[in-house]
């Protein structure tokens, strides 16, 4: 189910822009995965893992800018080696890192993260220690990145940038997420 909602999205996504699905690297096989975990000495559910399989992050090209790769608007899909490495790092300053495996990125120091222990997905602001969970698990905030996109919340502006109504956002959130965040988003 995750795959065919990712596939959906990337639909939507490359109407905005062309060829965007080759800004992402392939998605990596269960053993390449299970190579991974064993060498980091990690477990990940497979809800997680399905995420990379379909596709494992972006790849940086020179020539591009930061925000030709947001899949949302302000992030984009981390790939599943810097997910690790940055669970790692993050959860030897901060134990609320303890189960937190970011799936996207925001390029300044933000994630979304994934909780291995409760399932659920998480916004993590690094620099102001911020923790709030989003979504009470992947399958809800894809649904609401895919219904974004389909009642036009996420938009190309005219300057070229992705770009999001927050009004439009905020009520679609709500019917994927009964959390406080979204409440008081605006």
């Amino acid at each position: 189910m995750i795959s065919s909602i990712l596939n959906e999205i990337m639909i939507y996504r490359k109407e905005l822009t062309k060829d965007f699905d080759l800004l992402f690297s392939r998605g990596l096989s269960d053993d390449e995965i299970s190579f991974l975990c064993k060498e980091n000495k990690i477990k990940l559910n497979d809800e997680f893992k399905e995420i990379f399989k379909w596709k494992n992050g972006y790849i940086h090209h020179q020539e591009m800018n930061i925000g030709d790769y947001y899949l949302i608007p302000g992030f984009t899909i981390i790939p599943i080696e810097q997910s690790i490495k940055d669970h790692l790092l993050y959860y030897g300053i901060n134990k609320k890192w303890k189960f937190m495996y970011p799936i996207l990125l925001d390029f300044g120091g933000g994630y979304y993260c994934y909780n291995n222990n409760d399932k659920a997905i998480y916004n993590i602001i690094v620099d102001e220690g911020s923790v709030n969970k989003v979504f009470n698990n992947i399958n809800n905030m894809l649904l609401y990145i895919l219904e974004s996109f389909k009642e036009k919340g996420f938009f190309i502006s005219e300057d070229g940038y992705l770009e999001q109504n927050n009004i439009i956002i905020q009520k679609i959130a709500l019917k994927h997420s009964d959390l406080q965040y979204w409440k008081d988003y605006l």
